[in-house]
């Protein structure tokens, strides 16, 4: 079995049907790109020649980001092939670069080829995420910055919905969403190279957007 069929299986395991998932990723993108993230992004990136997005989805941030930075090289990055065909149409729209690439390797991408990476609602996605921090760190320029948006560790209490089933599914989704604490980013960012601009928590503490910067 390939890598890229294994990253497949395992976001298929976690998502089920996907094309219900990029949709409702698509519905609910209001929601993530809203004036709190866009405050964090207008305070620490003033101007990027080259920014990546990382998994991308259906490439909702990328003629987003080509609105505040018109001159910029922006590549997206995806591998769900029913969250390729609109990230596709939106990297056209954008004038981006859609890359077919597996966050759980090393990207086919020079080291300190950006200015501004993006990682929204991805990094918990992974198996064993630590290592795409250290991927990210790469990625950026020295004085480039990154954009972490994720779930937060919380309570099972404060996870599930009133009366929602504790299945073997749900527990899952806990297991893979509250991994991480706020600190435990934090963390991760840190043992990396990366430091810490500011941390924004979201909705009551379940998420939260980190600002972080790779010294010069």
């Amino acid at each position: 079995m390939t890598t890229e069929s294994t990253a497949l299986g395992h976001l298929q395991a976690h998502h089920g049907d996907f094309a219900n998932f990029r949709d409702a990723m698509i519905n609910s993108s209001a929601g993530r790109f809203g004036p709190i993230w866009w405050g964090v992004f207008d305070t620490y990136v003033h101007q990027a020649s080259a920014v990546v997005d990382l998994g991308t989805g259906p490439g909702l941030l990328l003629p987003m980001l080509r609105e505040r930075l018109p001159d910029a090289h922006i590549t997206g990055v995806e591998i769900q092939p029913e969250m390729l065909e609109p990230a596709q149409e939106n990297a056209a729209k954008a004038g981006a670069t859609l890359l077919r690439a597996n966050l759980e390797q090393p990207l086919p991408l020079a080291d300190g080829c950006a200015d501004l990476v993006t990682c929204v609602m991805v990094f918990h996605e992974l198996p064993h995420p630590p290592p795409l921090m250290a991927e990210m760190a790469r990625l950026l320029k020295p004085g480039g910055r990154l954009l972490l948006y994720d779930w937060l560790r919380r309570d099972l209490r404060n996870y599930l919905d009133e009366d929602q089933e504790l299945t073997p599914d749900t527990l899952q989704h806990f297991r893979e969403h509250c991994l991480f604490s706020l600190d435990d980013l934090e963390f991760l960012a840190e043992r990396n190279g990366l430091r810490v601009l500011e941390s924004v928590g979201r909705r009551g503490g379940r998420f939260a957007i980190l600002a972080l910067e790779k010294p010069l």
